[in-house]
C-alpha cells in the first residue's frame, strides 16, 4: 500500500509538469527551467513529441512515463551490473585506468567516450533477446542448421548471437569506441525501440563516471581475498 501511495503522488506531480508543458509554449517553458541539463532538456521534449502525437496529459503520465520509469529501474540495474561484470573480467579490466581518466575529466567529449565504453560492455556482457512474431515465410541460419520459419510462427532472436556477428560489428570481442551509437540493438529498432533510450544512455554514462573516477576502480570493486 506505501509503494501505491508514493506512486500516485508521484503520478499526481509527472502529470502537473506535463500540463504546463501542455499549455505553456517553447519559450516560455524553457525559460521557466532553472537548470537546463540534457536529462530535463530530453524530458520536456519527449513529452512534447508525444502531445504532437495525440496523447493527453493522463494518459502520458500514465501509461508512457511512468511505466517506462518503473521498467527502467531494473533494467538500468541489469545492464550496468552486466556492463561493470565486463570491465572487471580479465580481459575488460585493462580498460578501467582509461575510464578513471575521462570520468575525472568532466567534459562532453570525456563523456561520450564513456558512453561508448559502456555500450561496449552491454555488447559483451549483455543477455538479452526478443520474442517476434513472423510475417512471411523465411530460412534462417541458426548457427549452421537451417530453421523453416511460417507466418506466425514465434522466433526468439539472441541480441548475444547478434552482438558476435563480425558482418555487423568488426572484431566483435574487442572493446571498440568507434561504433556509430545506432549499430547497437539492445533498445531496440523501429516501433519496438525503447522510449527511454536516451534517457538510459545519459544514465547509465552518469553510473559509469560515478564508479570510474572514484579512485583506481579495480582497487575499490575487484574482491579481496580474505
Amino acid at each position: 500500500m506505501a509503494g501505491r501511495a508514493v506512486t500516485q503522488r508521484l503520478g499526481k506531480l509527472i502529470e502537473a509538469n506535463v500540463k504546463v508543458v501542455n499549455m505553456t509554449g517553447n519559450d516560455l517553458i524553457d525559460g521557466m527551467r532553472q537548470h537546463h541539463t540534457p536529462m530535463t532538456d530530453y524530458g520536456v521534449h519527449m513529452v512534447r513529441r508525444l502531445l504532437e502525437s495525440g496523447l493527453g496529459p493522463s494518459e502520458i503520465t500514465w501509461s508512457q512515463v511512468l511505466l517506462t520509469a518503473g521498467a527502467m529501474v531494473a533494467n538500468q540495474a541489469q545492464v550496468f551490473t552486466q556492463t561493470l561484470d565486463y570491465y572487471l573480467s580479465e580481459e575488460g579490466m585493462v580498460h578501467l585506468p582509461e575510464i578513471n581518466r575521462l570520468a575525472k575529466l568532466n567534459t562532453p567529449e570525456a563523456d561520450d567516450k564513456i558512453l561508448h565504453y559502456s555500450m561496449e560492455g552491454i555488447l559483451l556482457s549483455g543477455t538479452f533477446g526478443s520474442y517476434r512474431e513472423a510475417t512471411m515465410s523465411t530460412t534462417v541460419d541458426d548457427g549452421g542448421r537451417q530453421i523453416a520459419v511460417k507466418p506466425g510462427d514465434k522466433v526468439f532472436v539472441s541480441f548475444v548471437g547478434a552482438a558476435r556477428d563480425p558482418d555487423i560489428f568488426p572484431l566483435p570481442d574487442t572493446v571498440r569506441r568507434d561504433r556509430p551509437l545506432e549499430s547497437y540493438i539492445h533498445y531496440g529498432e523501429g516501433p519496438h525501440a525503447c522510449l527511454g533510450k536516451e534517457a538510459s544512455r545519459m544514465s547509465i554514462t552518469a553510473m559509469m563516471k560515478v564508479v570510474g573516477a572514484s579512485g583506481q576502480p579495480e582497487e575499490h570493486l575487484v574482491p579481496k581475498a580474505s
